[in-house]
């Protein structure tokens, strides 16, 4: 029997432009949800407290959650496209889903 050999598959860069501009607009989109969250929570508005009108409202620790989740994204596809060398966006893209992680875990125990 022969030896398998492995292929790299790599997006054509049109695509890979496309997934990685997807990719922005999901983290901002997120973290403007958990924003406009936590502005709700602050103003004591109700609408602006859940997703949509007759859902569960989304909690506070969530919303930052988001917020966090949202950058992290937002700065690790940011990184990926700096040069090579010293990336601080992926440092902190990894704080900022680790805090995310550590929310998450905070909100199951209660």
């Amino acid at each position: 029997m022969g030896e398998a050999t492995a292929i790299a598959l790599t997006p054509a860069p049109r695509t890979l432009r496309r997934l990685r501009s997807f990719s922005r607009f999901a983290g901002l989109a997120a973290a403007a949800i958990g924003v406009l969250t936590l502005a709700g929570w602050a103003l004591d508005s109700g609408a602006l407290t859940s997703v949509f009108p007759g859902f569960p409202l989304m909690m506070p620790l969530t919303a930052l959650g988001h917020v966090l989740a949202g950058v992290s994204l937002f700065l690790l596809v940011r990184a990926e496209n700096d040069a090579v060398g010293e990336v601080p966006g992926e440092e902190a893209s990894d704080a900022g889903a680790t805090a995310a992680n550590l929310l998450q875990l905070r909100g199951d125990n209660q």
